[in-house]
């Protein structure tokens, strides 16, 4: 794994890792990325770590983690459509209050 700016790469194979990271966990009040909370993201970085590396020299964990970040709240907002639009890709469940 590598940045280019603040951008993840490989992009797609971050997405799919990520998108696989959500269906693990849930966090029932994160209906948006930025309602998520800090310890739920905590974990999906901590997952994401396990299957991707980098170069500590030529990238700090606080850069990649805020690649990340922006990299993860598209497949999240992604998911949680699915969700509300009913979809079958959304393997998760989100209960209704």
């Amino acid at each position: 794994m590598y940045l280019r700016g603040d951008i993840i790469k490989p992009s797609e194979d971050c997405s799919r890792a990520i998108r696989q990271t959500f269906e693990e966990r849930q966090d029932y009040e994160g209906f948006t990325w930025k309602k998520v909370s800090e310890e739920t993201k905590t974990f999906y970085f901590s997952e994401f770590e396990k299957s991707f590396y980098w170069d500590d020299e030529l990238f700090t964990q606080k850069q990649v983690r805020k690649a990340w970040n922006k990299k993860a709240s598209g497949p999240y907002t992604d998911m949680v459509k699915d969700i509300k639009d009913g979809g079958d890709k959304a393997n998760v469940y989100f209960p209704s209050y």
